[in-house]
């Protein structure tokens, strides 16, 4: 089954506020100068549409209405939008799990890799569309994982999305223009996984999302927790944060506010299990395991290494939660499995401090989803 939404080169034909999650279509995006003023519609006629241009403000005769300085709005709840909105695709992604999942070690080491490593294989650029995203980056993430080796902390209640601007050279596709998107990453907080209210609120961003990487703790498995050493710091053991439970939830809510296509949900699900380096230090995952080669996409989503690496996860999955796996195959036709380690070890269970932070094929799920919406070539 295909993504519904997927990269299209050009300007979009709508544009989903990340904040609000309200997708409305271009021309009706509103434009505020900064300096002050009232938010009025812009201008994007059928030509200008046909030409290929964006929408641009109404800057009346003779009147400089704050010059060439203004501020983009969603017309729903008048949300600031990012620059780059209405000019390049915009496609929202969910990161979404149960508390203790490692959602934010993984967000922060998955933008980190975007912009250092991946940027290098794949000839892509990363930057910061705002302010709060840059800020909250740096400083509450960035800096006291890779700076300062420290645990973070679980994210609490609403946090504004991390947007971010990535651009891939064209010469991937031979082409001469670059490919761009606004990539929007919510790192929803652990307790939204627990009431059916709080799940009702995920769905605003699950309708209009272009991909989910759904994050499963492995250390919240009886049979892998039997294996760990005594001294081993492991996260409390919950019933509400099993695979089985919240995947169960999810399917309900799903249902609910009806979001499925032929009772399937047709966007692609990347099922990332954290903490694999516990996996690896506990014989789960051996040494000889083609997640543990340091093969690597270059330039484009190799089917090959995908293939061995993704049979491996999804056979050890399979065997840690069987009903879990069960219930993907029947409501999710296009996903995969992916097995990612944010620190590339655990933390001291005293100093709460990593010996050192390196990140281990975080980036795969995140790849993936961007060759089935089209933005990176496959190979």
């Amino acid at each position: 089954m295909k993504p519904s939404r997927v990269y299209k080169r050009g300007i979009p034909k709508t544009v989903i506020c990340p904040f609000c999650q309200d997708e409305f279509k271009t021309h009706e995006m509103l434009f505020r100068p900064t300096n002050g003023g009232e938010a009025t519609p812009g201008r994007h006629s059928f030509l200008d549409r046909m030409m290929g241009k964006p929408p641009m403000p109404r800057v009346e005769k003779g009147r400089n209405r704050g010059g060439n300085h203004w501020e983009k709005l969603c017309p729903a709840k008048k949300c600031a939008l990012p620059i780059t909105a209405g000019r390049v695709s915009s496609l929202m992604i969910g990161i979404v799990g149960a508390s203790q999942t490692g959602k934010t070690h993984y967000v922060t080491s998955l933008i980190e890799q975007l912009g250092t490593v991946v940027g290098e294989r794949f000839m892509a650029g990363l930057v910061a569309v705002d302010d709060v995203t840059t800020k909250r980056f740096v400083n509450d993430l960035k800096g006291p994982l890779f700076r300062d080796h420290l645990a973070l902390n679980m994210t609490i209640g609403a946090q504004p999305p991390l947007i971010y601007n990535l651009t891939f050279k064209g010469s991937l596709w031979k082409e001469k223009v670059p490919r761009s998107v606004t990539l929007a990453l919510y790192d929803t907080a652990g307790e939204s996984m627990r009431t059916e209210d709080e799940l009702r609120n995920l769905a605003a961003y699950l309708r209009v999302a272009a991909g989910v990487i759904f994050i499963v703790d492995p250390l919240q498995c009886e049979s892998v927790r039997d294996t760990m050493p005594p001294d081993a710091d492991l996260p409390e053991s919950n019933e509400d944060s099993t695979p089985a439970h919240i995947i169960g939830r999810i399917q309900n809510l799903l249902e609910e506010q009806n979001i499925l296509r032929s009772n399937q949900f047709s966007t692609p699900i990347a099922f990332t299990m954290t903490k694999c380096d516990a996996l690896l230090s506990c014989g789960r995952i051996e040494a000889s395991d083609p997640w543990n080669s340091t093969r690597t996409h270059q330039r484009c989503f190799s089917r090959a290494i995908h293939k061995s690496t993704e049979d491996s996860m999804r056979k050890l999955f399979q065997s840690l939660e069987p009903q879990a796996y069960n219930n993907i195959q029947v409501m999710f036709p296009n996903h995969a499995f992916f097995g990612v380690s944010a620190t590339g070890c655990a933390k001291d269970a005293r100093t709460k401090r990593y010996a050192k932070v390196a990140p281990w094929r975080v980036e795969d799920p995140l790849l993936w989803l961007l060759s089935q919406l089209n933005v990176i070539p496959t190979c």
